[in-house]
């Protein structure tokens, strides 16, 4: 009979010597590539090049820094494209067992284009429940002014193939006349309760859900609770924590002062379909504060078919009297993995001594909420 040798059929990226290719692998002459080469190498089974007439082309933007590691690029580009100032002060009323605050941020970004301005009022009020038990409530009200500035913004039907055109664009944000700056007041409200050794606190930003939107007109769709669709949802935060002393290892006078204890504690936050959870816990034995901290949430794989994983972050502290210092390495444990290269940080901080005058000091029996400091 005649002898019928098997038929391979195999994929490759190959574009060049197919014939070569497969001679080497397979010891076979006879090779048909499917789809075979088309007529025109603009138009072949997979691909089509399209004019700039029928479809506007990519624009690949790049910063050309020789001698520059990519860090420092990105850290001056950063520079030059964010701007932020920010003020706060604050003052306890202890008549009226209050505290009020005002807090100013301004925001510049692009740079110039997109500005923010928001000035808060702050109010906290305190209620002792027993010997050792507050429970501390607080408002905040905000009132937010934003800017666009479309004057030098280029969009994406303004270029071809050839570069940028000039012409006019269609997006809704190149019209002025669909922009109108953003002024809203914002609401938002928290309640503390904390001991000597707990602490849990709920806070819930944007309960009036203002509209936040640049364009006069084509806005989303109403939604329940917002008329105009572009409300910004109400964000939730729940934390607590928990301060378990232990026995300090070594006795004598020397370390009968020192703080030794465990401090479990969590993180919840909200946001319309967004939301994250940190664990973690810190280990302090004075001057020195240690730490490991968690982010994300495996059990909860929503549209995902991985482990809703984000971080872990690591601390150390270092506290001697009015004088701190802090370092934390953020490791990426997501699927972006660890060419990311983590993030580091490092606070200084110094506190300095409260200003008495010349009158005679008054001693204050002062709560304070029991958090690691460093």
């Amino acid at each position: 009979g005649k002898n019928v040798r098997p038929k391979i059929i195999a994929s490759t990226a190959t574009v060049r010597r197919a014939e070569s290719q497969i001679r080497a692998l397979f010891n076979r002459r006879m090779v048909d590539i499917f789809p075979p080469p088309g007529p025109d190498s603009r138009n072949s089974f997979f691909a089509q090049t399209l004019t700039p007439e029928q479809s506007n082309a990519r624009l690949y933007l790049g910063i050309a820094a020789q001698g520059r590691s990519p860090k420092v690029v990105m850290l001056r580009v950063y520079l030059v494209l964010l701007a932020t100032a920010h003020f706060s002060v604050d003052h306890y009323i202890e008549k009226l067992n209050s505290g009020i605050g005002i807090l100013v941020v301004n925001d510049s970004q692009g740079p110039g284009r997109l500005k923010s301005s928001d000035i808060s009022g702050m109010y906290s009020y305190q209620i002792q429940m027993g010997e050792e038990n507050f429970l501390r409530l607080g408002a905040q009200a905000t009132y937010s002014n934003k800017s666009l500035d479309y004057l030098g913004l280029t969009f994406g039907d303004q270029y071809t193939n050839r570069g940028f055109t000039g012409n006019a664009s269609s997006d809704p944000f190149a019209n002025k006349n669909n922009i109108t700056p953003i002024k809203f007041v914002d609401f938002s409200g928290g309640a503390l309760f904390y001991n000597s050794k707990t602490w849990l606190g709920v806070t819930l930003h944007h309960i009036n859900r203002p509209a936040y939107s640049f364009l006069t007109s084509g806005v989303s769709s109403a939604v329940p609770g917002c008329p105009t669709g572009d409300c910004l949802p109400r964000k939730l935060s729940v934390s607590g924590g928990l301060k378990i002393p232990l026995a300090n290892p070594y006795s004598g006078a020397a370390n009968a002062d020192k703080e030794f204890n465990i401090s479990p504690a969590f993180l919840y936050k909200r946001q319309g379909q967004f939301d994250q959870l940190d664990l973690g816990f810190y280990a302090t034995y004075s001057p020195l504060t240690a730490g490991v901290w968690y982010r994300g949430i495996p059990i909860k794989k929503k549209n995902i078919t991985r482990t809703n994983n984000d971080a872990l972050v690591f601390l150390l502290g270092f506290r001697q009297d009015n004088f701190s210092i802090g370092y934390s390495y953020d490791v990426t444990i997501s699927s972006l993995g660890f060419s990311t290269g983590g993030s580091h940080e490092i606070s200084i901080a110094y506190q300095l001594d409260p200003f008495e005058g010349d009158g005679p000091r008054k001693r204050r029996n002062k709560k304070e909420l029991s958090c690691p400091k460093y």
